[in-house]
């Protein structure tokens, strides 16, 4: 996305006159520049094309889940996904999807993704360029190499988009208590569970401030820790979703007889599952496509079905995993069954 066009014009009406300020973020002048991933030179013989990866402007990517909205099609970022803008001599002569050339499909959040190449015309026969000057595509020793650089590159953006929106999502504090309803319900149903024996030496009010601190943000005055902190440690359990780094999807601690579970956002079990789940539980019906809600729903069962897959893959990493997660799975599935034979209709 350029500077001085009439897409970045567009871009400062949403956040000046129209529903940016709704969004409750803070927009700078920064914010309205792409953040440069990569520019890499892609040598073929004596010649040189220069490859250069962008990620749109934090004003336009927002928050997760708005790429489809009415600003994102203004700016015509869903037709973006996958393109690749091809200049020859500082003139773009294509904007097209070039097949597998990340490697992998192309996915929804690769329409915040810039991509260009460009080169001189001494490398057309690599691009298969006619006298036309159009309709063409990179092949041989060229596209092998773009599609490298691409796979390397792509998802360094991506996971710095990634991290862009677990910013936006602390400091909108979008996730905070979005488990309330159901750890309020399942706290009366665990009055007949047997007493947890964990034994910890984390100090209880420590790590409920530690909590507050992940769940409401550095910025949270003191008074607001204090009323979280006062609101989560009388129940057994507390669930938050907050963004931590790592390939853990949940971390756990056990402090005082109480369970806490911090569930991390970056995971692609919570973007990909969880998340878009979450989004159809709690919208208005009439909002939700069929086509949304049966793609939700498949993705939803693949992800479970591969959670168990991966838990069973975990304990095959124990020597004697039967003698050491019998009495885990035991118990898990009599809480499992126990709970949901209680709590049911809170959302």
């Amino acid at each position: 996305m350029m500077r001085d066009t009439w897409a970045e014009q567009q871009l400062r009406d949403y956040y000046h006159t129209g529903e940016g300020p709704q969004l409750g973020l803070k927009i700078s002048e920064s914010d309205f520049e792409a953040e440069l991933i990569a520019r890499e030179p892609i040598k073929i013989g004596n010649h040189t094309a220069y490859l250069t990866v962008t990620l749109y402007p934090r004003a336009a990517t927002r928050k997760r889940g708005l790429g489809g909205d009415d600003l994102a099609k203004k700016l015509r970022i869903p037709e973006n996904e996958g393109c690749i803008s091809f200049m020859r001599m500082d003139r773009e002569i294509s904007y097209t999807n070039v097949p597998m050339i990340f490697g992998r499909r192309v996915d929804d959040p690769d329409r915040f993704i810039g991509i260009e190449v460009s080169f001189t015309p001494e490398l057309d026969s690599y691009f298969g360029v006619r006298n036309v000057k159009r309709g063409f595509e990179p092949h041989d020793e060229l596209r092998d190499k773009l599609r490298i650089a691409l796979k390397r590159h792509v998802k360094t953006a991506r996971d710095r988009l990634e991290e862009r929106w677990g910013e936006v999502a602390r400091e909108r504090k979008d996730h905070a208590g979005e488990h309330r309803e159901i750890t309020q319900a399942a706290a009366e149903a665990a009055r007949t569970l047997p007493t947890p024996q964990a034994k910890t030496d984390i100090e209880p009010q420590q790590a409920f401030e530690v909590l507050a601190l992940d769940v409401l943000g550095a910025d949270a005055d003191d008074q607001a820790k204090a009323n979280y902190t006062a609101q989560v440690q009388e129940l057994p359990f507390v669930i938050e979703s907050v963004n931590f780094p790592g390939k853990q999807f949940m971390d756990v601690q056990h402090v005082g007889g109480k369970v806490i579970i911090r569930l991390n956002t970056r995971h692609r079990f919570y973007r990909e599952m969880w998340e878009p789940l979450s989004g159809i539980a709690h919208a208005n019906a009439a909002s939700v496509s069929p086509e949304q809600a049966i793609k939700t729903s498949r993705r939803a069962i693949e992800a479970l079905t591969l959670l168990l897959i991966a838990y069973g893959r975990a304990e095959a990493m124990h020597e004697d995993p039967h003698e050491q997660y019998e009495q885990l799975r035991d118990y898990w599935g009599m809480f499992l069954d126990s709970l949901l034979g209680k709590v049911k209709d809170v959302l």
